[in-house]
C-alpha cells in the first residue's frame, strides 16, 4: 500500500500541530478558558495547577492575541510557551 493510500484512509494530519504550554497567573480563571482554547486547538489538557497543554496549528502569536481578544485577561496575566523552544515538536 502506498503512502498516498494510507493517508487517504487515515487523515492523521488534522491532529498534527504545535505543542504549547499556557500558564495563567490566576488559576481561578482556568475553567472559563477551556472552551476558548478548545475552539483553536485539537488537544487541550490541564497542565499543572495553573495552565493547559495545547496542540494547535495556530502560531504562538495568534494564540496570545486570541486569548487577549476573547477574554477579560491582560497580556501579562498569562504566558504562552512553545515546546519547540525546548527542542520538541508534537506531531
Amino acid at each position: 500500500m502506498s503512502l498516498k493510500d494510507v493517508s487517504s484512509k487515515f487523515n492523521l494530519s488534522k491532529n498534527f500541530g504545535y505543542d504549547y504550554l499556557i500558564e495563567f497567573k490566576d488559576s481561578r480563571k482556568l475553567s472559563d478558558l477551556y472552551s476558548i482554547l478548545k475552539s483553536i486547538s485539537t488537544y487541550v489538557i490541564p497542565y499543572g495547577t495553573r495552565g493547559y497543554r495545547v496542540t494547535s496549528k495556530k502560531s504562538k502569536d495568534y494564540i496570545i492575541e486570541y486569548i487577549y481578544k476573547n477574554t477579560d485577561l491582560e497580556r501579562n496575566d498569562y504566558t504562552v510557551l512553545s515546546t519547540i523552544e525546548f527542542n520538541s515538536l508534537r506531531i
